[in-house]
């Protein structure tokens, strides 16, 4: 995660990333994502037989999925938070 800091289309924030670099850091964020799978993930949900995803049951996949949207709307949502202080900061100088 901390060599996406360091990715161009970070450095260059607010200074002209192109579509190159921002398909770049796409890529970088997905091979991001990949690892976590590999990592954490595996240690986590892998089984012998395959995914546990694979083996719920309908009612405990669909709980699961909704906790994780939940986990989702609250990340955004402190995101938004991050990102509106920022904007405050720069309009009130």
């Amino acid at each position: 995660m901390w060599d996406l800091i360091e990715h161009p289309a970070v450095v260059k924030h607010g200074q002209g990333v192109s579509s190159a670099e921002l398909a770049s850091f796409t890529e970088c964020l997905a091979s991001f994502a990949q690892s976590r799978i590999k990592g954490i993930g595996h240690d986590q949900y892998d089984t012998a037989g395959g995914q546990e995803f694979e083996y719920r049951d309908e009612a405990a996949t669909a709980e699961y999925m909704m906790e994780e949207l939940a986990d989702v709307m609250s990340y955004a949502a402190m995101a938004a938070i991050k990102v509106l202080a920022a904007m405050r900061r720069v309009m009130n100088g």
